[in-house]
């Protein structure tokens, strides 16, 4: 097969199952698609699949694909290879147990729902999934390019196991109901920056992204979208954007970057009614002398007649303890202010006031007993404090909040 110019595709479409080159020529379990210049082994095979070349096939060529079959191997297991070159996409449509090996160009490789191993050469290489199909069992080696993973219509965990060299994964859905989960993991330290963007996940849809294996070193940056998004860093320098929703995030031990674009994104429509934390955004490991929380500069982002600019410092106002029975965020608000008198913000300053409560042993469920912790408030323009004001729980924080934990950009 010759694909000649433009782009190609081999499809593994029916090359998966019983007699598929006629009677007595076994049951094929996989396929081994080569597309590089070096030849595969038999035991290189087995040694990443389980799965086996034909009795009488020692290797697969480069430029070709042979079957694989279970351990059952008979010498009457077909031989059958073909030839391939000139291609660049690779469908995994079958379910069964596939080595891909890609080239040093621009390769791409729609993994199946089965067992798959796909290593890639040089170049700028993609994989993409479907529904269930990247699993701790697949394997990704994406070579030293600008590589990236797509899942589509991810309505189920998918966990990026071992793998080296991916510098993005982007997750994409089609239903409110599919919420997402990503899982990075790695039996040994791995340094690769990876981007994740969940940024266009259909409205209304939860998402968890969980890079807080030990060996992930990298330094990750998370977007997601609109939902009520669980974020767990890795122990590099993490950047994380909640978006809209409530979001609980955390970053890990080196220097984090919480991103708010607008109040907006701080909460999921909080209101003075509230009786718990359960509408406001959560950093739960925010480290006074690594971490930054970055707010955005857009008109009237942080208030009806308030936009920051470049230049804008944060001033902090001090502190506020709380021990009373508050019944809920209105009534926290309201002893904030009477304890200390909001000051406007304006475009030069960022009034912040840091808020501590502490639960009561109160009779029912109030907002002090359900959500005691830490909170950051950032005035509006008007002076009053409120529960319309920017908040973010900032329970298990390390240090004491500092101007320059905020910074305008």
């Amino acid at each position: 097969m010759d694909g000649g110019t433009g782009l190609d595709t081999f499809n593994t479409t029916g090359m998966i199952g019983a007699n598929i080159e006629g009677t007595g020529t076994g049951t094929v379990t996989g396929t081994v698609i080569n597309l590089g210049t070096t030849a595969i082994s038999n035991i290189a095979v087995d040694n990443v699949s389980a799965e086996f070349l034909p009795a009488g096939l020692t290797s697969v060529p480069g430029g070709t694909v042979a079957y694989q079959f279970g351990s059952g191997t008979l010498n009457t297991d077909s031989t059958v290879t073909t030839t391939i070159t000139n291609v660049e996409n690779i469908v995994l449509a079958a379910n069964g147990a596939n080595y891909v090996a890609g080239s040093t160009g621009a390769d791409s490789v729609q993994i199946g729902t089965g067992v798959d191993y796909v290593t890639l050469g040089k170049g700028n290489d993609a994989v993409t999934g479907v529904v269930g199909s990247l699993t701790t069992a697949d394997f990704l080696l994406l070579g030293t390019g600008t590589n990236t993973v797509t899942f589509t219509n991810a309505a189920f965990t998918s966990t990026i196991d071992d793998s080296v060299g991916v510098s993005s994964v982007t997750v994409t859905t089609t239903a409110s109901t599919d919420n997402p989960t990503v899982v990075l993991s790695f039996t040994a330290t791995n340094t690769t920056d990876t981007s994740f963007d969940l940024s266009t996940l259909v409205a209304g849809e939860d998402s968890t992204v969980t890079l807080s294996d030990a060996q992930a070193a990298g330094d990750y940056t998370v977007v997601t979208c609109a939902g009520a998004d669980t974020i767990a860093g890795g122990v590099g320098a993490n950047t994380i954007t909640g978006g809209l929703g409530r979001d609980l995030m955390s970053g890990n031990t080196a220097a984090d970057t919480y991103i708010f674009a607008t109040r907006v994104e701080t909460s999921n429509s909080k209101a003075a009614g509230d009786i718990n934390a359960n509408k406001i955004d959560s950093i739960t490991n925010y480290s006074i002398a690594l971490d930054t929380i970055q707010l955005g500069l857009g008109t009237n982002a942080f208030g009806a007649a308030l936009t920051f600019t470049g230049a804008t410092t944060a001033v902090i106002a001090g502190t506020v303890a709380l021990s009373a029975n508050l019944a809920n965020l209105g009534a926290v608000m309201t002893a904030v202010e009477a304890a200390q008198a909001g000051i406007a913000s304006t475009p030069a300053n960022a009034h912040v006031t840091i808020v501590t409560i502490a639960a009561t042993a109160s009779i029912g469920s109030d907002f002090d007993t359900n959500s005691a912790g830490t909170y950051m408030v950032i005035n509006d323009n008007i002076a009053a404090l409120a529960e319309t004001d920017t908040i973010i729980n900032i329970t298990g924080l390390t240090g004491t909040i500092v101007a320059a934990d905020l910074t305008f950009v």
